[in-house]
């Protein structure tokens, strides 16, 4: 009869060890599932940041390739002829850079 005790004392232990451990596993499983649904929605945003900064990088190419297009025309309309003079190209030039810059800030609205 002591030996049944003894024994039923350890199958006790053993059980009360093995659900205290498995208890221990079910928070960590919580824990992980947890942190896991954080991740994957921080990965979603991400992806989503990343698509728009994709568009906006689409969108500022195709306005640059526009400015430069412009740039190429008005140099071919505009090559200045040596008989102007120097004051009549620096206008034409300030003239210009000031439509161009208004554009290239219009890009950044």
């Amino acid at each position: 009869m002591m030996d049944h005790q003894g024994e039923l004392g350890r199958l006790e232990d053993t059980i009360e060890r093995l659900l205290a451990g498995f208890d221990a596993l079910l928070i960590e499983k919580k824990q992980l599932v947890e942190n896991n649904s954080k991740q994957e929605a921080e990965i979603l945003t991400l992806q989503q940041e990343i698509s728009a900064l994709k568009e906006e990088k689409r969108l500022i190419s195709k306005r640059l390739d526009s400015l430069l297009a412009y740039i190429e025309k008005w140099e071919e309309e505009n090559i200045i002829k040596p008989e102007e003079t120097k004051e009549v190209q620096t206008d034409k030039i300030t003239e210009e850079i000031k439509k161009a810059s208004s554009q290239l800030f219009s890009l950044t609205g």
